[in-house]
């Protein structure tokens, strides 16, 4: 099958006999690959009704810097933008409120990870539940999230360009899922380009979410012991890069001169000068990506469990640049 009819069943463009658009879409679908629908494939009959939010991710403000972190804000500009033309109410819903909820809602749209028990409960509704910035093993519930293992390859390979040879990778809590994936994008990257993936550190979970004191102490650690060599550091997301350059900073590191940072999330770039490179994707795209899928898995059941992997693009800023005096210092 040609790559033009592929993308024309996934479109729904072109002129397809419809045994073929579907079998191209039920292949996509188990293949975990979504095309965000137009209005004529998604539900036109939800005016009037609800879609249920659930924000369970952590929202920190930091007095350092002032403007939220996480995915709560661009998240929800996306779905509110997307929702314009259904028609349809956005209604807040507590995580402890899922239980036994009858709403009659349009579907559910999930902001952050969830619990074991959050899934019990969402695997019974009825309509389609979409998570944001994270997934689950489910055939029920679909999920919208950047593509980590594309993102880490693709900032391992910017760094790598550079002539970096000693790369460290400061993961987020081992415990979150998401943590999987930027594991794995990591040691791939690592092993195409032949270096060691022996500069890798996951910073430990706390009960309030928030990762900035723990992304600190473990960096402060970490540049002065057993990454005294590495000439560049990723952050897996935007606080634990934030963590990072403040560590770099009070341990007399320049960046980009002696450390190159790179950060995976955007939002921290605008937060530091210099201004950080990043590989991320905007969260309005994610949000709005999730009402698409929500509503067309409404007429179309076979797109539930589907899991939309978004890949990210690189931003490059000044705090990358090829290795410096720390280098220079150990004869490199």
């Amino acid at each position: 099958m040609s790559p033009s009819t592929v993308s024309q069943a996934l479109n729904n463009k072109g002129y397809l006999k419809r045994e073929t658009r579907e079998r191209v879409r039920e292949m996509a679908a188990r293949l975990g690959y979504f095309a965000p629908p137009g209005m004529d494939t998604a539900d036109k009959n939800v005016a009037g009704r609800s879609i249920r939010l659930i924000v369970t991710a952590k929202q920190h403000k930091f007095p350092d810097f002032g403007p939220r972190l996480g995915i709560l804000p661009g998240a929800l500009a996306g779905i509110q933008e997307a929702i314009r033309p259904y028609k349809v109410n956005l209604v807040l819903a507590e995580p402890e409120e899922a239980a036994g909820a009858k709403g009659g809602w349009a579907a559910t749209i999930v902001l952050g990870g969830i619990s074991a028990e959050l899934q019990g409960f969402l695997e019974e509704e009825k309509e389609p539940v979409v998570i944001v910035g994270s997934h689950v093993p489910s055939d029920r519930i679909s999920s919208v999230e950047i593509d980590a293992v594309a993102g880490l390859r693709m900032g391992v390979r910017h760094l790598y360009e550079l002539g970096h040879r000693k790369i460290a990778f400061l993961n987020g809590p081992a415990e979150r899922m998401t943590s999987d994936a930027n594991f794995t994008g990591f040691l791939r990257a690592t092993h195409e380009h032949g270096l060691s993936p022996e500069f890798t550190a996951s910073v430990p979970e706390t009960l309030s979410g928030d990762m900035l004191p723990n992304a600190r102490s473990l960096a402060r650690e970490l540049l002065a012991g057993a990454w005294r060599d590495v000439t560049a550091v990723i952050g897996a997301t935007s606080a634990i890069t934030l963590g990072l350059a403040m560590e770099a900073q009070s341990c007399g590191l320049r960046i980009p001169d002696d450390l190159s940072i790179l950060s995976i999330g955007g939002r921290a770039s605008e937060l530091w000068e210099p201004r950080l490179t990043a590989v991320f994707v905007k969260w309005e795209r994610l949000g709005s990506i999730a009402v698409d899928l929500a509503l067309a898995a409404r007429t179309s059941p076979q797109l539930r469990g589907t899991r939309v992997l978004v890949r990210p693009y690189l931003d490059v800023q000044g705090s990358t640049a090829g290795p410096g005096r720390r280098a220079s210092d150990r004869g490199a």
